[in-house]
């Protein structure tokens, strides 16, 4: 491993001087003097060179570093660095970034890693290269330069891995928002935000949009999504994008309406079932421009460039999932109906009165969907109600019975009491 560090750094500067840059001999060296400056040789524990395998005491690399920045010095001096080494150094610390980035980036999505890359990139790389540039007289305009390319080299490899991680971060939502807050502050400086939408809506169909996943559990990702999608844009944009397959996909599956009215039951528990208690009304898509117009005109604000401007995303910023999920189908017609049918089920499969429970549900639903939309449902609920108080006075003994004897049954049977008035009869009656 020495004699192979030694040749590299033997060939660094021989290319260097001879002008033989893209060689990958050179790359190659230039990456591990890089990766020798990044090294934290402070730490007393260690004893061993990671690079050429020798005890720190035996170790020639510090010396093979002097040897080099004596070299670029050289070049410096007779104005050749930046003809002969050109773009090198930048290659090398492009690579040993992303490679950081990857490594530091996998699998921590609960903690905020953006300022910590920062620091990293400040205290080892971009140190590492403005020893290029010392007693140089455009030292101080090639270091800035230097470092704002390095920020954007930063920037876009941590765009590239949290992409590659992005259906992950979605589900893992809400104990991932701080990757999802780093992730949108890294947007805001590059132009990626395409590539994002076209990666993510790739992932959603290879790992979500397929028979293989229960509809449950797309549905629980989609809702994931929508509140992800929100830390990341809150323009709406790229949630109304990437939504468009999903919804296409969840409007050909036949228990779609189903999955989500149950979801919707107070007793589930679930996400829907928490947004449901919030008792905000449901507004189809086609509404949300003409209700908002007028009374928020003042923080009113146009669509970004990239937005479809045959379709509005007002309802995307919407905090209301429900709404969201309705105006998959545009109408409240059939959750209704599917309501109507989910709630006769359970009325003829359950052996008890006690409706408290759906009569608070169905409460919460007439503010969601109107009491015109529920009044069959409330008719049912009405009759359940009506037949446990009459079955109530009949079991209590109560009920008076009518009085049966000699003198009241021949009346009725005896053809000779044809003359008896109806007045008489139905005081017989009400005896």
């Amino acid at each position: 491993m020495a004699s192979r560090f030694s040749k590299c750094n033997s060939c660094a500067k021989t290319n260097i001087i001879s002008g033989d840059v893209g060689s990958a001999e050179t790359f190659s060296s230039l990456r591990l003097l890089m990766l020798l400056w990044c090294m934290d040789t402070d730490n007393e524990s260690v004893v061993q060179c990671y690079y050429c395998e020798n005890s720190c005491d035996s170790c020639c690399c510090g010396k093979r570093l002097e040897v080099f920045y004596q070299t670029t010095q050289k070049l410096y001096e007779l104005q050749f660095f930046q003809t002969v080494v050109g773009d090198v150094p930048i290659n090398v610390a492009q690579d040993v970034v992303e490679t950081y980035v990857h490594d530091y980036c996998k699998g921590n999505f609960e903690a905020p890693l953006l300022d910590d890359l920062r620091s990293w990139l400040e205290k080892t790389v971009i140190a590492w290269l403005s020893s290029f540039y010392y007693n140089n007289s455009n030292s101080e305009k090639a270091g800035s330069e230097c470092k704002a390319r390095l920020l954007n080299i930063l920037y876009e490899a941590f765009a590239e891995v949290r992409m590659e991680q992005l259906f992950d971060i979605i589900i893992e939502f809400p104990e991932s928002q701080a990757a999802l807050e780093d992730l949108k502050e890294v947007l805001e400086i590059t132009n990626l935000r395409s590539k994002l939408i076209s990666s993510l809506k790739a992932s959603l169909e290879n790992r979500l949009l397929h028979p293989g996943v229960n509809t449950s559990d797309i549905l629980t990702a989609y809702i994931s999504a929508i509140k992800a999608l929100r830390v990341l844009d809150n323009t709406g944009v790229v949630l109304q994008v990437v939504s468009e397959p999903v919804c296409r996909y969840l409007r050909s599956r036949e228990d779609t309406v189903r999955c989500i009215i149950f979801s919707l039951r107070e007793d589930s528990c679930g996400e829907l079932a928490c947004e449901l208690l919030k008792g905000v009304s449901v507004k189809l898509e086609d509404t949300y421009q003409n209700d908002e117009e007028g009374d928020n005109w003042e923080k009113w604000s146009p669509d970004p460039v990239d937005a479809d401007p045959a379709k509005t995303t007002e309802s995307q910023r919407s905090s209301d999932i429900i709404g969201i999920l309705v105006n998959i189908y545009g109408s409240k017609e059939l959750f209704v109906n599917e309501y109507r049918s989910l709630l006769a089920d359970r009325i003829l499969t359950t052996f008890s009165y006690n409706t408290d429970k759906e009569l608070r549900y169905l409460e919460m639903l007439k503010l969601r969907f109107g009491e015109s939309q529920l009044h069959c449902c409330e008719v049912m609920l009405k009759d359940i109600a009506d037949s446990k108080r009459l079955n109530a006075h009949l079991n209590s003994g109560e009920v008076k019975t009518y009085e049966q004897g000699q003198s009241f049954y021949q009346r009725l049977v005896n053809p000779n009491s044809s003359q008896t008035s109806f007045g008489e009869f139905a005081s017989l009656m009400l005896r």
